[in-house]
């Protein structure tokens, strides 16, 4: 996995990257609580996972969609987003439609 930092002008975090079929089915599955993924896709599901995460949805023009708390066993799907950050519940979010620079480190 690569090391990616999201960046909005007030915000930012770093993540890894998730490209391979397996990290992305795995997910924060067994990962440490304070691990941060982006995933690049639209839908993200908790199935298997004993604690809630927070998520924010990134379009195509990297622009926050959508940010939300999301329980364990639970999907969601925004057909807007192109990329999906995972973190751990309670993290600190960028404001909805803020411009999101993703940058490898």
């Amino acid at each position: 996995m690569s090391t990616v930092r999201l960046v909005d002008g007030t915000w930012s975090t770093e993540a890894s990257r998730a490209a391979t079929f397996g990290e992305r089915f795995r997910g924060l599955r067994g990962e440490d609580a304070d691990t941060r993924l982006l995933f690049e896709t639209s839908s993200v599901h908790t199935f298997g996972m004993t604690r809630s995460i927070s998520v924010v949805m990134i379009d195509y023009e990297l622009r926050v969609v959508r940010a939300q708390t999301l329980s364990p066993n639970r999907v969601v799907f925004e057909p807007r987003a192109r990329f999906i950050l995972e973190m751990p519940d309670h993290s600190d979010l960028p404001a909805l439609g803020s411009a999101v620079e993703i940058v490898d480190v």
